[in-house]
């Protein structure tokens, strides 16, 4: 599946980047679905940009860039384009998610 599919909304600096909007502190599923979407990216090897929106100030960013409040994290985002939570583990376990992380900068960990 190709980036162009999916819903153009893009984070300040997320032109060629993955941003994900996590939380850290909260409702307990919100914060295992973040820790699990961090993970799952970080196997790629690809740097990933994290926000945790427990900060104020992500949270706000989030709510601009979605055009909402009551929003949920974990949010993806990939070279500006938002990925819904079940479509990126579906794509993982079918082996495609890999393919719309081509000219992201690789992570030095």
């Amino acid at each position: 599946m190709e980036l162009a599919k999916f819903k153009s909304r893009c984070p300040p600096g997320g032109e060629n980047a993955v941003v994900v909007y996590t939380v850290s502190s909260g409702r307990r599923d919100n914060i295992d679905y973040s820790e699990y979407i961090v993970s799952m990216l970080k196997s790629y090897q690809i740097e990933v940009d994290e926000r945790d929106t427990a900060g104020r100030a992500y949270m706000s960013e989030l709510q601009t860039v979605l055009g909402k409040k009551g929003v949920y994290p974990p949010v993806v985002f990939v070279k500006g384009k938002q990925l819904a939570f079940d479509k990126m583990v579906e794509m993982d376990t079918q082996g495609t998610l890999g393919k719309l992380f081509e000219g992201i900068p690789r992570s030095s960990e």
